[in-house]
């Protein structure tokens, strides 16, 4: 008799290869062979009739019998009991029970089921014994609902009122390893091999620039940063803070490898976090080069040593010179399979801080990492306990160290042993004075301001709130600028991501060629835009923002001062525009600290400044309540726990730009909406992902209402394209509003 687990695999290859492949993962917190055990019992359940059935027919039993999680979930607790005690057996039993869908907490056992699986299990209990070495006699003679009991009784004694994390996060380990081991296994997926990157490729990267101008500094903070390795005694936190523009990404990159190459037998995965899709493109581009020139085998093996990973990154695995399949280039993606990881806040913090299986599953590969924070101060501050509690935990039991990479440092691991690599101060440029106006309080006193300000200057950049306020603006001020002989650009995600690729390719020339320029945009070229110009006027916002736009000003030190002009903005109601879009709390907190005029050596402080405002004025209970259901192991309350606030009532439309747009559209229809393979419909829309998001905008639901519908897919046809969309503007919408970027 043969039982198989899925077609064409029998189940005993899949269970004993499952668990091989997890107790390979095996940390030294777990017990020798418990995770094998785990992956040897997740699918135990198969072997009933009425599984096989179901397999071989594809018809689903009435009573859902061929179902087997719980089944499989019962024995796993039954075994890992015995073996490994009560704690071992529940994080096997929660791994378990889950393992097809996301954490949850428990199930109790449906009686009459369990009465007719063991009746059905009987009869194959010697030849289950010599598949899988276990019998399971004493299994079947189990009462589950006092095993359930035990199980129960044991998460309230030891997890729900000891109140503490460290369970949480074994569960992650557990469950990440089996659902990883699982999928690999059921789809033949081959294990990658690790790889050796010198640690001194950085080094010899920066040699080809020369030591002159702003570079000279440069080079001084980065040999400030690699000292760190002289005094460093193991501390779990390292601060790299200091100004925008002094080189902080490739000494962050540096720093990691050297670590690792120092510190570490077995290699650490180097995963470096980002807030902005924008910015990763842009920090991959710098690696990739890097890579590609002191890697020998680096192309044709780029994703085992460089990998990409948002929900927006092309999907592409390369092994040896060739693509491997759509679907295991998926899942090596999803899985951090690779020895350098550029990713966002997103797929970080939530995989850390979370209980989907589609985010779980890279869990196992991001513990023991080198982890670099860039850019945290766009955490929201309600999360700052939460974060800082998580991590700290995950660095206590897996042995993670993490690199905290800002120019504006929020109060965050203050109280954590740590190590500076830096001091700011003895970076601190002086290229810039920010300036509040806060006079100025609507978009025609902004526009005479800004008129009057270009007298003398050649390039302005003007970013304002909502995309609303930056078009109604634009289309104020273009045709005077014109006339006075500046270029005039517009950039927001109002922009299909085509265009304003383009459209920055475009500014960048320009101010390269010395003309004169004029940009307004929304935040969207707060961070990873590398832009310079002469002044900068912004609508009031967060302070750590406003020092972010900042650094878009006078950016390589190449005149004497740069200007940057805050200005206080209302709406027709009276209200700020920054409260609508940050909130009361942010803006006030920087209308607190704001002074008449801050030059740049006074950033870190009064930013410092401000954000103890702002631990002041915002509340932590968001992330008390995170932490208490984390370690009460209440998954569903995760739920509530986003680091990037997503906007309500915004739906994505497709525009149809031109005709590569509409071929791109044409071929989403054909071969992912009306593809009736669901398995082969989501192959297509991974590898049409890249071209569809080149067209993509999101907008306000209201502004959409008129657009044509495919399903779930709004699009604006390249027939009507010019009632719908403008080529500087983007989208065509009321211009009343409060819609941000």
């Amino acid at each position: 008799m043969y039982f198989f687990s899925h077609p064409n695999k029998p189940l005993r290859e899949h269970l004993r290869a499952v668990g091989e492949l997890m107790e390979k993962d095996r940390l030294e917190i777990f017990p020798e062979k418990f995770l094998y055990y785990v992956g040897l019992c997740h699918d135990f359940g198969k072997y009933t009739q009425y599984f096989q059935t179901y397999l071989k027919t594809g018809k689903k039993h009435p009573n859902n019998l061929h179902h087997h999680s719980q089944l499989s979930a019962y024995f796993g607790a039954w075994i890992l009991r015995e073996k490994f005690g009560d704690k071992w057996a529940f994080i096997g039993f929660l791994s378990i029970l889950n393992h097809h869908g996301s954490l949850n907490k428990y199930l109790e056992p449906d009686k009459p089921k369990f009465k007719r699986w063991f009746e059905d299990l009987q009869a194959k209990s010697d030849i289950i014994f010599d598949e899988l070495g276990i019998d399971i006699k004493g299994f079947l003679k189990t009462d589950v609902e006092k095993l359930a009991k035990d199980l129960k009784r044991f998460a309230i004694r030891e997890v729900e009122n000891k109140k503490e994390l460290e369970n949480f996060f074994l569960v992650a380990y557990t469950f990440s390893t089996l659902i990883y081991a699982d999928k690999r296994d059921a789809g033949n997926v081959q294990s990658v091999e690790r790889r050796e990157i010198p640690a001194d490729i950085v080094d010899r990267y920066i040699k080809q620039f020369p030591n002159e101008g702003i570079n000279q500094k440069r080079f001084e903070f980065y040999r400030d940063v690699m000292r760190v390795l002289d005094n460093y005694k193991g501390e779990k936190f390292i601060f790299v803070n200091a100004p925008t523009g002094i080189g902080k990404t490739l000494a962050n990159l540096s720093l990691a490898l050297k670590l690792r190459e120092k510190f570490y037998d077995r290699k650490p995965r180097i995963i470096y976090v980002l807030p902005f899709v924008s910015i990763i493109d842009q920090t991959y581009e710098v690696f990739y080069k890097v890579f590609s020139e002191y890697i020998k085998d680096f192309r044709g093996n780029e994703e085992a040593y460089l990998l990409k990973h948002h929900h927006l990154a092309d999907l592409r695995y390369r092994s040896y010179g060739e693509d491997t399949p759509i679907d295991e280039a998926l899942l090596l993606t999803e899985g951090w399979e690779s020895e350098v990881i550029i990713t966002t806040f997103v797929q970080f913090f939530e995989t850390v801080i979370g209980r989907s299986n589609s985010m779980l599953k890279k869990f196992h590969n991001l513990t023991g990492s080198i982890v670099i924070l860039d850019e945290i101060q766009n955490i929201d501050a309600k999360w700052w306990k939460l974060i800082e509690e998580g991590l700290k935990k995950l660095s206590e039991i897996f042995g993670n160290v993490f690199i905290i990479s800002t120019a504006t440092r929020p109060l965050i691991f203050l109280g954590e042993k740590h190590i500076n690599a830096t001091d700011y101060k003895k970076f601190a440029f002086n290229r810039t004075c920010i300036r509040y106006k806060n006079d100025v309080r609507n978009l025609e006193e902004l526009k005479n301001l800004v008129l009057n300000s270009l007298d003398g200057k050649n390039s302005v950049m003007v970013v304002l709130n909502t995309v609303n306020s930056s078009i109604e603006f634009y289309n104020m001020i273009k045709y005077k600028a014109q006339s006075l002989g500046f270029k005039t650009f517009y950039l927001s995600t109002n922009v299909v991501p085509k265009h304003r690729l383009k459209r920055l390719e475009g500014i960048k020339k320009s101010l390269e060629n010395g003309e004169n320029v004029l940009l307004v945009s929304t935040q969207v070229v707060e961070a990873g835009v590398d832009v310079d110009f002469e002044m900068v006027f912004r609508d009031l916002g967060p302070l750590d923002s406003i020092v972010q736009v900042a650094g878009r000003c006078n950016r390589n030190s190449k005149r004497g001062l740069g200007e940057v002009v805050v200005v206080k903005l209302e709406d027709d109601n009276g209200i700020l525009y920054s409260s609508r879009v940050y909130g009361a709390i942010l803006t006030q907190s920087t209308e607190r600290v704001l002074r008449g005029e801050i030059c740049e050596r006074e950033y870190f402080e009064i930013v410092e400044e401000y954000f103890k405002v702002v631990s002041e004025k915002r509340s932590q209970e968001d992330s008390e309540e995170i932490l208490k259901a984390m370690a009460k192991l209440n998954y569903n309350n995760l739920d509530k726990f986003k680091i990037v606030q997503e906007e309500p009532n915004m739906v994505d439309v497709f525009i149809q730009v031109d005709e590569e747009g509409k071929r791109v559209f044409e071929e989403f229809v054909e071969k992912v909406l009306k593809c009736e393979d669901r398995l082969e419909s989501y192959k297509n829309f991974l590898l049409l992902r890249k071209d569809l998001r080149n067209y993509l905008v999101s907008i306000p639901e209201k502004y959409a209402k008129n657009v044509h519908q495919k399903d779930d897919l709004r699009f604006v046809p390249l027939e009507e394209l010019q009632n719908y969309y403008d080529f500087e503007t983007g989208f065509k919408r009321d211009v009343k509003g409060y819609d941000v970027w």
